[in-house]
């Protein structure tokens, strides 16, 4: 070892703080795992929720609707939004 120069300089000293960050890294993503899982796949609704079903099924008419050529675009965002509000006036939530 040169003069001057410290144990922190040398090659094992990256090559071991690399390995701590990584295995820093890991221990988080073990930690979250739950959380990440959740953020890949993205929202899903439960299957027995009766507000996600009747939005589902009233913006599925509505997409219907668009595809045919009934209505625009902006016609549909305002139905989806109206859809949206009565499946949230009638479906009754816990």
């Amino acid at each position: 070892m040169a003069r001057g120069r410290s144990i922190l300089d040398t090659m094992r000293a990256r090559i071991a703080a690399l390995g701590i960050a990584l295995l820093a890294l890991a221990a988080l993503a073990f930690i979250h795992r739950a959380d990440i899982a959740a953020i890949v796949a993205g929202p899903v609704a439960a299957a027995d929720d009766p507000l996600s079903h009747c939005i589902a099924e009233r913006h599925a008419t509505i997409d219907k609707g668009v595809a045919e050529g009934v209505f625009g675009a902006d016609q549909a965002a305002l139905f989806k939004q109206r859809a949206t509000a009565l499946c949230q006036a009638t479906v009754k939530t816990e």
